[in-house]
Formats: C-alpha cells, structure tokens, sequence
C-alpha cells in the first residue's frame, strides 16, 4: 500500500524470530523483501545488494523457484542502475533456470513482463509487445489481477510511442481502476504518471497536471525519492511546452535536489536535459553545455555497461535528441569542432559497429551448433517470405509500413523470426573474442575529415533534430555549421511527399508534380550551403544523412541557377559519419582488376535500366560487362565481385527494418540462389572493387 515505514519495522521483526531460530530460508526470503522495498523506494544500489544475497542463498538451499524470482528483481535494480549488461545477464540467468523447472504461470508472467521492459529500454518494441502480451495471458491464467494490471499498464505505454492516445488513455484508466480498487499505491503511481502523457497529447493539460500532482503524492508519502523525482521530470518537460520556462526550471532543479546521491541515471538524465535545454533558450550557452554533456554523459555511462554493440545501439536510438540540443549550443557558441564531434558520438559508434561487423564473417563462427541453428532460422525466414508473395503491400510511409488492418498470422510467423534471428546473430557475435576489439574505434576530428579531402570535395554531416536541422559543412581546411530552419516533422513530411511523387509519377504533363517537393528540398538542404559559397568550384559532395534524411535521393534535388539535377552537377556519395568514412578511406585499397560489371535484372519492372546500362556499355567499351534479365543473376555477381574494379546494380534495395541483416538488392535467381542478395550474405562476400 506503500507504507514502507510500517513495511520494514514488520520486516525487522520477523528477521529477528528468523535468527533465533536458525531458519536460513527465512533470511533469505527476508533479504529479498529488503530487496523489493529498497527498490520500490529508489534505493537501487542496496536493493541489488540484498537481491543478490537473496538469490545466492536461495541456491545455495536449492530453493530454486525462489532464486528465479530474486535474479528477475535483481534484473529491475541493475537496470535502474544503469547497469544494462548485469540486468540482461540476470534475467537471462533467470529464464534459463526457468526452463529447467516446472514454473508456474505467475512466475513465468513476471519473467515475462521483466524481458518486456528490457526490450523496451533498448526500443525493442515488437519484442516488447510481445513478451506484454505473453505476461497479460499468463497473470489470466494464474488469477493475478495486479499483475495482469501492470502487463497492461506496458502495453499502454507501447500505445502512447505509437501515438495512439485514445487507446492509450482508455487503458491507463482501466488499469488505474484496478490498482486503486486493490490499493496498490506506487504501480497506480506511475500509471498516473502514463497517463498524464496521453492527457497531455489529447490537449487535457490540466488534468496531466493533476494526474502528475497525485502520482508525486503518492511517492512523496511512500518515500520514493527516485520516483518523485521522475515526476519532477515529466513535469517539468510538461512546462516546458507550455511556455511556463521558470515553473519547469524550478522543477528540474528540485528533482536533482529529491535524487541527491541516489545512483539513477535513468532519472537523471532527463533533468539534466532540461535544464540544458532551457539554459540555451534564454542564451546562457556554458551553462547549457555544462547540463547536456552532463546528460550525455550519463547517457553513455549506461550504454557502456553493455557488451554487444547491436544492444549499445538500440539502447542509444531514441535519445539522439539530447546530442542534438548539445550540439546546437555548441554550434550556437561558435565552437564547430565541438558540434561535430558531438554529432559524431551520436552515431559513430553505432556505424563503426556495423561498419566492422562485415569483417567477423559468419564463417568466422566455430560454434557448429550456433551455426546450425542459424541456418535453419534463415531457411525457415526464406519459406515463411515464400509464402507472403502472394499477400497484398502495405501502404509504406517514410518510418515503415502504415497498417489498416492487422497483420496475418503468417507475417506475424516473419516478424517474431526475424527477431529471433537478430538475437541469435547477437549470440554468436558474443561467442566471438575479436569481436569485442573489433567493434571498438576512436571519433574522428573535423580535421581528420578534411585531411582526406581534395580540393574539390565537399563533406556535408547533416543532424536533424526536434526542433531545427544542422548541417556541417567541412572542407579540406575549414569547418561551417549552418542552422537550416527546418525542423524534424516538417522534413519527414516533405521527404514523404517526394518519394510517393517519385514511386507514382503522373503523366509528363503533371511532371511539375515530383519536381515541386525535389525543389523544396534542395531550398532547404542545399540552397544555403550554395548561397554561403561552399559548392563553388566543387566537384564531389560527401553527404552523412540522419534520421528520415537516410530516405531522401540527394541525387535527385532539383536546384541551383540551372535547376538541374544534383547528380548532373555533382559526384554524390554517402557514409553513415564521418569517423566511419575517414576508416573506409584509410583501408582504400588497389582494385583487383579494371572493369565494369554492370546489371539490370528487372528490365521490364525498371524499364529505364536497360538504357542505363547501354549508357555504361557506351562509356566504357570493351571494359564493361553488361548482363540483363536472367543472366544478371546473383550466383554471377557472387562469382564476379573479386575482379571488377566497379559494380554497377541498376535494380530495388529492399530495407527489412525488422532485421536490417535481411535486407536486399534484387537480382535474378537461378537454381542456386533466390537473387535476393541479402547484407548477411554480402558480408561473407570477397570485394575488391573500389565502388559499388
């Protein structure tokens, strides 16, 4: 009922009838409530201590159900720590024994659940939808009303970071019902929390502000310093976006004061953030990078603790924000190199991960059974994609596919292997020593990107944020930051519109219809960098996208005095950032042979191609290998890529956002493979041309 004061004095009582008779399994159960009540008071630090003592000794007498129960809280408290490595290793520790034992549905409901969450802090959320579903069925089935709450209560949050706010409103108010009716006072508190954030978007502030008033109550009087002060924060970003700047300052001052020592990262940060964030906009820069790096940093601490790159990424995606408003302060204080820089740790270390994946092949892998498990997990993705051909397209906008109805169960079947699939590529990459050095790498400075530019090269890192777009413009001697005036949704909106221009083009005398939104966006992505001088004389640019900017043909722009195509004026390149690209550079090396192989597999689908090749077969001569139709297949691209210096694919990529190992180019098939050319294949492949 969270009366944690009258909880612990019952706890001390007991404990002292445990001692005197000796009763070690009584202890035990006693360290791990000690562990439970520290955590629900914020104090993660002793709640680890004691939930690990409590398992140690539930082994040690082989009570092993309840051992199971104490690494799954054990599990929460990492977590809440900021130790996402040892919160994945407990419960993984936990399943495992789980496995082995007749559990019950209460217990693999929890187990359940705690994947959900972790899932969900590594913005895993189909994952996490369905270990919330999984935990909701199995609390159904062991008549755990509360629990069967708090399942919900996740699954509501799902709703709420996919925008649906009426649904997401209905159910915390549903399951709100039901923690209250049963006095369950810190889960209703932070399903008030919840739902202050659905009000809020359905334009009820004042009753997200009572919401959050009663949520802060009830953790005040129970004496959770980390939860109050995580009410604090909501609060404050409420205030924030309504203009109230000194009530939300107040409140992110108080919430650091309510957390003091407590070790909450995940608390923390987001004070820090804001506060960094107001400080900018009333012009005091050095306190302002003082709050974000703060936060940064806390940010990276957590990420740190965690051994597989993959995981450090998707724990890092959503909060590139914070790396945003940090480099628009620096950018705003005059200090470039400090900007891209910041820019850089936001998506270097995700891009040299999987910039050096490619270099530990699958064949690399010694485990025979990892492997074979792997192969028949990518059989069955194959068979499952086989039988989809027939089912009709989703409408597909610029962040994945739009569903009007739900998926069937054979794509379901895809996504839940698809998922399994990454995590057993991440199981074999963790079996793997090398894979740990490998994946480690320095940022690269502005001026070790401009050293590896010509004269006549240009490299343009773009950062896209909630609020406006930066774009870094570095040469081989200087480095400019310009503030594009465009902020995320309204790009994400253009950008969407100019593909569906280009994906469904009218009649020629509508051509006006594709080439508006191309323009647009040159005005907005380019027409400032030429207007500063920055193109002149170049030949070359080197673009770094971000964010929905990684949809968007650059080629394509439409601009400058002679309202051309980019690509006519222009040799347009990309890499993920710049300390990825300075490392391709450095590892350039000469070609295996001279030539061309060029392919157009899709002549009637793309019925352009076939004059796109000719066009190389003309440039070319005797050096090009032009192959269409059936003979641009890809045992031949597989046979070929070790002996041209330049292959040319005039065929679909195909991004597979839920595994991006599955996506592919489009080549033909034959009897030894499906011409899909799939980036886990492409991996094993022997390359030495110098452009693909």
């Amino acid at each position: 009922r969270g009366d944690y004061v009258r909880a612990t004095q019952y706890l001390e009582r007991a404990e002292s009838g445990y001692k005197r008779a000796g009763d070690r399994s009584g202890l035990a159960a006693s360290a791990h409530r000690r562990g439970l009540l520290a955590l629900r008071r914020g104090a993660f630090r002793e709640a680890a201590d004691e939930l690990s003592r409590a398992a140690d000794r539930y082994e040690v007498m082989g009570r092993v159900v309840e051992a199971i129960e104490a690494r799954k809280d054990l599990s929460t408290a990492f977590a809440a720590l900021g130790d996402m490595q040892a919160a994945l290793d407990q419960l993984s520790e936990a399943e495992e024994s789980a496995a082995g034992v007749a559990a019950g549905s209460r217990l693999r409901a929890g187990l359940a659940l705690a994947r959900g969450d972790l899932a969900l802090l590594f913005n895993e959320k189909d994952k996490a939808q369905g270990a919330y579903t999984s935990a909701e069925e199995l609390y159904l089935d062991a008549g755990d009303v509360l629990g069967r709450a708090e399942a919900r209560q996740a699954a509501g949050y799902l709703l709420l970071l996919r925008e649906e706010y009426e649904q997401a409103r209905a159910t915390f108010e549903r399951v709100l019902r039901a923690q209250d009716e049963r006095q369950s006072v810190r889960a209703a508190a932070f399903t008030r929390v919840f739902l202050s954030l659905a009000e809020e978007q359905l334009g009820d502030v004042a009753s997200a502000r009572s919401s959050l008033s009663a949520a802060a109550a009830a953790f005040q009087s129970a004496g959770d310093e980390a939860g109050e002060a995580l009410v604090l924060a909501v609060l404050g970003d409420l205030e924030t976006r309504n203009g109230r700047l000194g009530r939300a300052r107040s409140l992110y001052e108080e919430g650091l004061a309510q957390l003091g020592e407590l070790q909450a990262p995940r608390v923390a940060w987001p004070l820090h953030a804001g506060l960094g964030q107001l400080a900018r906009r009333r012009g005091d820069l050095a306190e302002a990078r003082r709050q974000l790096k703060t936060a940064v940093d806390l940010i990276e601490a957590t990420s740190a603790s965690i051994r597989i790159a993959d995981l450090r990424g998707d724990y890092l995606s959503d909060k590139w924000e914070v790396y945003g408003s940090l480099a628009r302060a620096e950018h705003e204080a005059g200090s470039p190199g400090d900007a891209f820089l910041t820019s850089e740790r936001l998506r270097a270390g995700r891009m040299l991960t999987m910039l050096t994946r490619g270099r530990l092949q699958t064949r690399a892998i010694r485990d025979a059974e990892l492997m074979e498990r792997e192969q028949d997990l990518r059989l069955h993705i194959s068979e499952l994609r086989g039988q989809l051909a027939t089912e009709p397209l989703l409408a597909e906008g610029v962040r994945g596919p739009t569903r009007s109805a739900p998926p069937s169960a054979l794509r379901r079947l895809l996504e839940t292997a698809l998922v399994d699939h990454a995590d057993l590529v991440r199981e074999m990459r963790a079996t793997q020593p090398a894979y740990a050095e490998l994946v480690h790498g320095d940022l690269s400075t502005w001026q070790e990107v401009g050293a590896r530019l010509d004269e006549d090269d240009v490299f343009l890192e773009y950062l896209v944020t909630d609020s406006t777009t930066l774009v870094f413009v570095v040469t081989s001697d200087t480095i400019t930051t310009i503030d594009l005036d465009i902020a995320r949704r309204p790009l994400a909106s253009l950008i969407d519109f100019a593909r569906s221009a280009m994906d469904r083009p009218a009649a020629d005398t509508d051509r006006r219809l594709w080439i508006s939104p191309l323009r647009q966006l040159y005005q907005s992505l380019l027409a400032p960098i030429e207007s500063a001088g920055f193109l002149n004389g170049k030949r070359s640019l080197r673009i770094v996208p971000h964010a929905e900017l990684h949809y968007l043909p650059f080629q394509a722009l439409v601009g400058g005095a002679s309202e051309r195509f980019l690509i006519e004026r222009f040799e347009v390149s990309y890499a993920p950032s710049g300390s990825v690209w300075t490392r391709l550079v450095d590892r350039r090396r000469a070609p295996a042979a001279a030539g061309v192989l060029a392919l157009a597999p899709l002549p009637e689908r793309l019925s352009a191609t076939p004059a796109e090749i000719a066009g190389i077969e003309s440039s070319f001569g005797r050096q090009a290998t032009a192959l269409l139709g059936p003979a641009a297949s890809e045992s031949r691209v597989r046979d070929a890529a070790a002996s041209y210096d330049i292959l040319h694919l005039a065929t679909l990529g195909v991004l597979n956002k839920a595994n991006p190992l599955f996506s592919y180019v489009e080549l033909s098939g034959d009897s030894e493979h499906d011409g899909r050319l799939e980036v886990h294949e492409v991996f094993g492949m022997d390359l030495a041309a110098r452009l693909v």
